[in-house]
């Protein structure tokens, strides 16, 4: 029916779990609305706490500190009636406590709804179960052989009927206790006129019904293995892996042997399937829809480890996950950080060198471009090129009046480049599934690092907070990271006094190679980090950006670069203070990095005489492939100093040059076609982005006849104050900024 085949005058409406939207998408051929459900965010799960126990605030309040601790019972917790079953959970039990696994947290919630309908009933003589948490199992596992029928592909249903059922006694007492509804509806039946009475049978949540399901199979292990793995071989797709997913870990919680045979079929699964694109999947080579099929699976495999409890039983038969010895997440939720952590804690797998998790923010940054999400962005560009310039114009104003709250810089798109603009969308609306770093508690993955030997750790842009930064400063200074070769913790939150520790702590890590503090707090870290530069003698890529580190911090760093001698690849100290004096500190030793591959600073305060000697000197690292000049308040001295130096430069791919918000952008057309001139010559350069820089009528359009007649690569960004009565085609939408 998504496909057209069936019923196409019918309007079709499919209700999914968030990971599922994309398959829908992909295979729905005509027009669609797709709708998100809200309503119930972590303040209403509060606000339903405290009005629960509000004659009992102490009660509400521990409750509420423990879902914020207790990732799995928060995430459960997005559920209304969880949260409800949860509350009366919390006020019955004894010991303040959550489950952490997703297993015995259900088993929880089930014996609270058969424990409440015993108290219901004490005075009746009814026949039934008794008051004992065994006999709901048996009841559960019972049931589970009618959802496992219904749950599991090919048949992928929810609705049953009585006959489906082990009995018309656990049918019944399944619907007193609240496991089970049961509907009676009218059917009319072809070529018979007459109405019939259909009776049928639905869980009260599907996860509940999973839980029955997980409970059967579990069984299974010890009465039918042959069962259990003829029904495992029943799932041969990573898709159909997936649809079970909840199943599987349930199992998996409730029998080892089980839980055995089901990572053997996961990864029998996972061998021709996922085997051939796991070092594209690592490296951040796949496409978006691409990426989170593979990712999920990962963590299906983990979440099953970890409700099995095996500690290193499975560690030899994961080892194929992680292609490289590399673990990477796009956007981690709360409960996967947990079956992370542990695998890493208890598992200890030697083999394991790199975490990369990359934050799933909806952040505009130079991040958006890179990686898994560049890859997104720059193909979701491609598909607007038929897309009428009017057309997307007319979607991005909608899209701006139903978000408010869309930064100004993007706001600004819609008129010169809807095609950016309407990308960047679909990005954000791609990664809306996806946890946000708020949602990303990985603090059980900061724990386990004592038990690795990593060479990289990239956490950028996840503020995790005061305690899990003093954790992992501590693992540093104590020589826990040893062995790092890179550490990545920019936009993780440090304010100045971590900064510093870190600073100091980095000599505890002496084969350092790679270092991003970037957008973090800065104190004396500069001056701190500088003071390490001697002994770290492998140090070749510094990322300093953002940390409005003080003229006299930059001084002192500026001073310390010698100490660098020649061995830098990297160096980028955009967006913090300069002055005259760090100025020509850093025109006089800049020279020395003669095998700068990538450079980027911000020359906002400097006098026009130090602004222009700063960036001649650029012509000594012939080296360069990316330079990013920004904030400069002469564009004109700023674009015809980069025309001369340009020359020097052969191997450039990528330049930007930026002003202020608060400059005259103006370039005269001499200087603009001085730096034409010089453009032309570049053989190699393959993106120019030219920020906040406004060109004369004609200058504007000799830049897109140029940028068309050069065939620069893939896309050419061009960010500027667009001049009036310029008529661009409507291809160079997809080009221009």
């Amino acid at each position: 029916m998504l496909m057209g085949r069936h019923l196409t005058t019918c309007r079709l409406l499919v209700t999914t779990r968030p990971w599922r939207t994309a398959e829908v998408k992909r295979r729905c051929q005509s027009t669609y609305a797709q709708v998100e459900l809200q309503g119930f965010n972590k303040e209403d799960v509060r606000e339903y706490i405290r009005k629960f126990f509000k004659h009992e605030k102490s009660m509400g309040d521990s409750l509420i500190e423990h879902l914020n601790q207790n990732s799995l019972a928060s995430e459960i917790a997005s559920i209304p009636l969880m949260v409800l079953l949860l509350s009366v959970y919390w006020r019955q039990v004894q010991e303040k406590a959550l489950p952490r696994k997703i297993g015995q947290l259900f088993n929880a919630i089930i014996n609270i709804m058969h424990h409440h309908y015993v108290e219901k009933n004490k005075d009746t003589k009814s026949t039934g179960l008794a008051d004992h948490d065994d006999d709901i199992k048996q009841l559960v596992c019972r049931m589970g052989k009618m959802a496992l029928q219904g749950f599991w592909p090919p048949e992928n249903r929810v609705v049953f009927s009585p006959d489906e059922a082990s009995s018309a006694n656990d049918v019944e007492m399944a619907c007193k206790i609240g496991l089970i509804s049961q509907q009676e509806s009218s059917i009319s039946v072809m070529l018979d006129l007459t109405n019939r009475k259909q009776t049928t049978l639905t869980f009260f949540h599907k996860t509940c019904g999973e839980k029955c399901a997980g409970e059967y199979l579990a069984r299974l292990a010890d009465v039918d293995p042959k069962e259990l793995s003829s029904k495992l071989r029943m799932l041969k797709t990573v898709q159909e892996a997936l649809s079970v997913q909840l199943i599987l870990q349930f199992a998996c919680g409730s029998n080892i042997k089980a839980a055995d045979m089901i990572l053997h079929r996961l990864m029998d699964i996972y061998e021709p399937e996922l085997r051939p694109i796991m070092s594209r999947y690592s490296d951040e080579k796949l496409q978006f829809e691409e990426t989170l099929p593979v990712q999920n699976f990962i963590d299906l495999c983990l979440r099953c480890n970890y409700e099995g409890g095996a500690e290193d039983q499975f560690s030899g038969l994961l080892f194929d996950l992680f292609s490289g010895g590399n673990v990477y997440f796009f956007g981690i939720s709360a409960f996967s950080a947990v079956a992370l952590g542990y695998y890493l804690s208890h598992c200890q797998p030697d083999y394991i060198r790199s975490i990369k998790l990359r934050a799933s923010g909806h952040n505009t940054d130079d991040a958006l471009y890179t990686g898994t999400l560049g890859y997104f962005f720059r193909r979701a560009t491609k598909e607007l090129t038929n897309v009428p310039v009017s057309d997307m114009q007319n979607i991005c104003k909608d899209y701006l009046a139903k978000h408010p709250n869309m930064h100004s810089s993007n706001a600004a798109m819609a008129p010169y480049a809807p095609a950016v603009l309407l990308s960047l969308i679909q990005v954000w609306q791609a990664c809306e599934g996806l946890p946000t770093p708020q949602e990303s508690n990985i603090a059980p993955i900061i724990d386990s690092l004592k038990h690795t030997h990593l060479e990289v750790f990239n956490i950028e842009g996840f503020r995790i907070g005061k305690v899990n930064i003093d954790n992992l400063l501590i693992m540093i200074e104590r020589g826990n990271l040893s062995h790092l070769l890179a550490l990545n913790v920019g936009k993780i939150g440090m304010n100045g006094c971590q900064m510093d520790r870190l600073a100091i702590g980095i000599k505890k890590m002496p084969h350092l190679n790679a270092i991003d503090v970037s957008w973090n707090e800065s104190n004396k870290c500069l001056s701190i980090l500088s003071e390490s530069l001697p002994s770290m003698q492998s140090l070749q890529t510094i990322n300093v950006n953002g940390l409005s580190a003080s003229v006299e911090d930059m001084t002192e760093f500026a001073k310390k670069f010698p100490q660098c001698r020649s061995r830098l690849l990297t160096l980028k100290m955009d967006s913090n203070h300069m002055d005259d004096v760090v100025s020509s500190l850093l025109t006089e030793h800049l020279p020395i990095a003669r095998l700068l591959r990538e450079f980027s600073i911000s020359v906002h305060g400097l006098s026009k005489a130090c602004h222009n000697q700063l960036l001649l000197t650029m012509s000594h690292l012939s080296r360069l492939q990316w330079l990013m000049i920004y904030d400069s308040q002469y564009p004109d001295d700023m674009m015809m100093n980069m025309a001369n130096v340009m020359q020097s430069l052969p191997d450039l791919v990528d330049l930007t040059l930026s002003t202020g918000n608060d400059t005259s952008p103006q370039v005269n057309s001499v200087t603009w076609q001085h730096f034409k001139a010089s453009l032309q010559n570049m053989s190699k350069l393959r993106a120019l982005f030219l920020v906040h820089i406004a060109l004369e009528k004609d200058d504007f359009t000799d830049l897109v006849l140029l940028c068309r007649r050069i065939q620069y690569s893939e896309l050419v960004y061009f960010s500027t104050c667009l001049p009036e009565g310029v008529d661009i085609p409507q291809d160079e939408f997809l080009t221009l900024w």
